[in-house]
């Protein structure tokens, strides 16, 4: 299963899949020997919006929203009607990883 096939069957964040996203855009970093939470410098990607807002690429539109209970986002260049989009998480927060993440592959 890939990282973007579990974050959609994802129903809240973890710490695990901040560690995945981290892993993957290359923003990992070891934990200090005195830190207890194995994930220590992972931002909170699947549970704070700032965190995953810091996953759109630099200059790309976004949206947020919430329809018939299913949260969803859109990524893309501006003025671009080719806007990733992911349709139908639980949270926004997961929404927007998604999203953001789908617009940074090529």
């Amino acid at each position: 299963m890939t990282l973007i096939e579990r974050l959609e069957a994802a129903t809240a964040g973890s710490r695990e899949l901040d560690a995945e996203i981290a892993h993957a855009i290359g923003a990992f970093k070891p934990k200090p020997v005195t830190a207890r939470d194995e994930n220590f410098w992972t931002q909170h990607y699947t549970s704070s919006l700032d965190a995953a807002l810091s996953l759109v690429p630099d200059g790309f539109d976004y949206i947020v929203y919430r329809v018939d209970g299913e949260c969803c986002a859109e990524v893309g260049p501006p003025g671009s009607f080719g806007f990733t989009k992911c349709v139908g998480t639980p949270t926004a927060v997961l929404a927007l990883c998604i999203a953001a993440l789908k617009a940074r592959t090529p």
